[in-house]
């Protein structure tokens, strides 16, 4: 975890760079800080499922993504296929379950 600093002052944190260590700036140590902790959104929610996403939101999704890149041919895949594709779901290695990520649901959850 980072960032590592010298007698509990965080503002003495330092930076390792190719030729020796340096004092990290105001803005280096603050990405330090928000890098240190995995992304909250992009992790895997358990107890939701496909039935919690609203369809049309996630076909309207797939419409206008597929526009942008219409040599995907996102329209042909399932809506599954799709979120996985674009990193909205993921495939839980241990239980080969496809899972929702936590910003998915927040977009495309039904009301």
């Amino acid at each position: 975890m980072k960032p590592i600093y010298i007698g509990g002052k965080i503002e003495n944190s330092w930076i390792r760079t190719g030729d020796g260590d340096r004092k990290a700036t105001t803005e280096e140590l603050a990405a330090l800080m928000r890098n240190a902790q995995p992304n909250q959104d992009s992790l895997p929610l358990d107890n939701y499922s496909f039935e919690d996403l609203d369809d049309d939101s996630v076909l309207s999704y797939k419409e206008r993504v597929n526009k942008r890149f219409p040599k995907k041919k996102y329209l042909e895949m399932s809506n599954e296929a799709f979120l996985v594709e674009i990193g909205a779901c993921v495939k839980d290695r241990n239980t080969n379950e496809i899972k929702i990520k936590k910003r998915s649901i927040v977009v495309l959850r039904k009301m």
